[in-house]
């Protein structure tokens, strides 16, 4: 699977402006805001092909503001062989239209223009067509035209367009040609909440743009300014997404030849063209995959969003800093930020704050980090990732990475998740922005996994986010999940499937799917995933219990013992909740009834209970409830509403 840089590097100017980061706050009508950068803007002293990364499809639309150019929405349908974040898209941003449309305003460029051109006219031909290809079939179409700017992404790709196709390309293929003084790239990874739309498609460049805060903000206000700026969150520095290549091959043009590079090479015939070529970033996720801080618990006030981590960088003492400290959600660490060294390796040791005993009982999970092995820069091994911390005067035990290095340090994405342990322990009350968990299986699930499932073909989706999950007390293993939503005819199955599992120890039981009275009996996706090679077996077994109008299905795994392993899947770690289409339907409305929708909502669990059925089997019985914030006055809230939906499966869950 290879990689490419995304467009010929000569002529490229190094970047000494128009970086990935925090810019300029501007006032507009009076009113101040603080602004992010996610495109990486780049000049050239000619212009320059535009080439694909990896292979992939393509989405082109003209430019909002400039209709000679054009934007590329790029889906890979690869991933790269190195740990790193799930990308969605690769967005190109200024590309001249003349090199795929040609001046008629109607047609493909002319055989010879590029790859992406020649290969629209090489099916065009193969099936004896007359004419010239239209532009609508690479996305200049009269019915995308007409769709609102709010139409997500995810779904165009999933609609059927008369004559249009979006286009297959291979990596390496020149797919257009930048304009030398509107070169712009971004990347987008997986997310949950943050879902591009055509609006997004169209512009020139892409800012996070918050309205600041002044005087003293209500509690609304504080926090819709910290939640915007979660945006992001989204998007990768390109910079250090082609620096973490260091210890891979990546495919870098150069005028006429094209050279395999890594290491050092890498680094300076590269990266060092970029002005973050030595800006490391630390992005720490709370247990909901949001950063670290975004219920405020673990601020030094409520009020403030300083959050004091202490930090120790090489051979420097712990030193107090704000996580917050460029004013966004996420950290940055810089050369001039290290003592003068002389050794090859750059560490970075942290403590995290437990918030005042909010966190007393405190995992780590290293969804992405490096360490030395060897005198080699490799990613943490599978068992290293989760790491159990104890608390000591309000902060956690020390956790160290290092982040690689060329002669300083080189550009990196280090991306650590800290949740918390489901514990005995006695915690404070929880503050108003503050959704806690209950359970494990509480809160796993937000509403945002929705998806127009009516009108498109698409019947699952699944995203890839790792979510650190603690089942340790129930079913003795911990891991890294990634949320799916499945539709059929007449259910709706929500499943957290395992990508990492870290187990203590393995006993016969059921899987940790509930369900309602009627609907388990129609649904097959169980039975589908227990077909994936590798998962534990399944048998099947009922419930009976009187006042339902009819016996419960269960499912209950093999004893196939996998202990100690960190292979995937194994069924016997699946966590989900199967309902109806109609239950789901209902759900979403008192969703929109009780909450406000712009922040998340998540299916809750209440009243839970072990009982047993007339046979004396054990069952575990619970009602699904939502949790979400509702606006009242000038403050916000957390709440808690009841679906009046039961739930029900076998064994101790």
């Amino acid at each position: 699977m290879a990689y490419h840089f995304f467009t010929d590097i000569n002529g490229l100017n190094d970047q000494i402006a128009d970086a990935f980061g925090s810019i300029t706050d501007i006032i507009e009508n009076g009113v101040t805001y603080e602004q992010f950068l996610l495109t990486s803007k780049h000049i050239s002293s000619v212009n320059l092909d535009a080439i694909a990364v990896c292979n992939g499809q393509i989405f082109v639309q003209e430019q909002l503001n400039n209709s000679s150019l054009l934007n590329i929405v790029f889906k890979p349908t690869e991933t790269q062989t190195f740990n790193f974040p799930k990308i969605k898209y690769f967005i190109y941003r200024g590309i001249k239209k003349d090199s795929l449309v040609s001046s008629d305003n109607l047609t493909i460029a002319v055989k010879g223009t590029n790859t992406l051109v020649d290969s629209i006219w090489q099916a065009f031909d193969k099936f004896n067509n007359t004419g010239s290809p239209s532009k609508e079939v690479i996305g200049l179409h009269s019915d995308i035209n007409s769709l609102a700017s709010t139409e997500i992404l995810d779904e165009i790709f999933l609609k059927t367009f008369s004559g249009l196709q979006f286009w297959s390309v291979k990596g390496g293929d020149v797919i257009g040609e930048f304009d030398k003084n509107a070169i712009g790239f971004e990347i987008t990874q997986e997310d949950l909440f943050y879902k591009p739309d055509l609006e997004f498609a169209r512009k020139d460049e892409t800012i996070c743009k918050v309205k600041a805060l002044v005087g003293t903000p209500t509690d609304v206000e504080f926090f819709d300014h910290w939640h915007d700026k979660e945006q992001i969150l989204s998007f990768i520095d390109p910079c250090c997404f082609f620096a973490s290549f260091y210890n891979t091959n990546l495919f870098v043009r150069n005028g006429t030849s094209e050279t395999k590079v890594k290491g050092e090479v890498l680094f300076e015939d590269l990266i060092s063209r970029f002005l973050n070529k030595d800006q490391c970033y630390i992005d720490i996720r709370n247990e909901f995959n949001f950063s670290l801080n975004y219920f405020k618990n673990y601020s030094t006030t409520p009020a403030t969003n300083t959050v004091i981590i202490k930090i120790k960088l090489g051979s420097d003492s712990f030193q107090d800093k704000n996580y917050h400290a460029i004013a966004w959600p996420i950290l940055v660490i810089k050369s001039n930020d290290f003592p003068s060294e002389t050794n090859s390796i750059r560490t970075v040791t942290i403590k995290l704050p437990s918030g005042n005993g909010d966190n007393p009982s405190p995992i780590l999970y290293a969804d992405k980090a490096y360490r030395y092995s060897n005198d080699l820069l490799a990613d943490l091994e599978n068992g290293e990732r989760f790491k159990t911390l104890s608390v000591a005067s309000n902060y956690a035990d020390a956790f160290e990475f290092v982040i690689p290095i060329h002669e300083d340090i080189i550009s990196s994405y280090t991306l650590l998740k800290y949740g918390k342990q489901n514990t005995e322990e006695t915690l404070p009350t929880p503050i108003s922005t503050q959704i806690r968990k209950s359970d494990y299986l509480d809160c796993i699930f937000p509403l945002a996994l929705n998806f127009d499932y009516i009108t498109l073909p698409l019947k699952n989706k699944t995203y890839d986010v790792d979510l650190y999950l603690d089942a340790i007390e129930t079913h003795r293993y911990e891991g890294a999940f990634s949320l799916s939503i499945s539709f059929d005819q007449e259910n709706i199955t929500l499943l957290a499937n395992p990508t990492l599992i870290n187990t203590k120890e393995y006993k016969r039981q059921p899987i940790s799917v509930v369900s309602t009275f009627k609907s388990y009996k129609n649904d097959n996706i169980i039975e589908d995933i227990d077909k994936i090679e590798q998962s534990s077996y399944l048998s099947k077994g009922t419930l009976k219990i009187s006042n339902t109008d009819q016996d419960i299905l269960f499912y209950e795994t093999s004893m196939a013992d996998v202990s100690g392993k960190f292979d995937v899947p194994d069924i016997r770690n699946i966590i989900g909740i199967n309902i109806t289409k109609e239950q789901w339907e209902a759900i979403l409305l008192l969703s929109i009834s009780s909450f406000n929708q712009k922040y998340p909502v998540y299916l809750a669990i209440t009243n839970k209970q072990q009982l047993e059925d007339d046979d004396g089997k054990s069952y575990t019985s619970l009602t699904l409830a939502l949790k979400g914030y509702q606006i009242q006055g000038s403050s916000l809230v957390v709440n808690l509403v009841s679906t009046n939906i039961n739930l029900i499966t076998y064994g101790i869950v």
